[in-house]
């Protein structure tokens, strides 16, 4: 995670196109929680105090998406050790852009299994891990008339890290552990600028974003006949409608 300014976790606000993200990272800690290739720039504030920012303990990280190009065509892929991702501007008339992109780690087709066997102790070890995380984003974005513009954005975001673990003696399974982690993060706002002539204007924002955590896990003692069974399921939800007159 990240301090700004003193702050402690759960302080600081971060948003992407007026969307609120209540995680920021993978759980690999290798993939960001928003897509590079759309983010146009990111603005940190140390204190979010004034009322215009929620009153905040903490800071402030404002990422904002490509306005996207009206005219022209574009896209851009990328590929590196762990993931592959891609970005498509699409131009609609002259006066309106439809932004995509995606980006999908690839770890599952590496083999990452250990498979450790002692003949003469009569021991094995088995682990299978498994970790995937995968976003997409869309944004439509234009202008109404020569001064009012707009924009619908919406993401979408899968992290899983999961591992099997087995230990076997004199051909016995003696112990087995499973664990499984998901965290699905989805969002979408819409914002509207609207000019007047006498010089005046108004920014309208509607967003809605959700986080959902979910932890399963599983042991077995086969010697000692024991067994252990937990679930965790959280989650949280953020609606806000703001209009601002200047």
């Amino acid at each position: 995670n990240y301090t700004i300014w003193g702050s402690y976790q759960g302080q600081s606000l971060v948003q992407f196109d007026n969307i609120i993200l209540f995680n920021i990272s993978s759980f690999d800690n290798n993939q960001s929680a928003v897509h590079p290739l759309i983010i146009k720039d990111i603005e940190v504030k140390k204190g979010g105090f004034n009322v215009e920012h929620s009153n905040l303990v903490g800071g402030i990280v404002n990422i904002t998406g490509k306005n996207g190009d009206y005219k022209k065509f574009s896209g851009n892929i990328s590929v590196n050790n762990q993931a592959v991702s891609g970005y498509l501007n699409i131009p609609i008339a002259k006066r309106f852009s439809l932004q995509t992109s995606y980006r999908q780690t690839y770890y599952n087709l590496l083999d990452w299994t250990i498979d450790y066997r002692i003949e003469e102790e009569n021991e094995w070890e088995y682990y299978e891990p498994d970790l995937s995380f995968r976003d997409f984003n869309a944004k439509f974005s234009g202008q109404i008339n020569k001064t009012d513009n707009f924009f619908i954005s919406m993401f979408a975001s899968f992290d899983r890290l999961g591992y099997i673990y087995s230990k076997e003696e004199d051909e016995v399974n003696t112990y087995y552990e499973e664990h499984s982690q998901s965290r699905m993060q989805y969002g979408g706002s819409l914002f509207y600028n609207k000019h007047f002539k006498s010089g005046s204007f108004t920014n309208i924002v509607i967003s809605f974003s959700e986080l959902n955590y979910y932890s399963e896990e599983a042991i077995i003692f086969e010697e000692e006949n024991f067994i252990i069974n937990s679930a965790i399921e959280n989650g949280i939800t953020n609606f806000s409608a703001k209009a601002t007159h200047f």
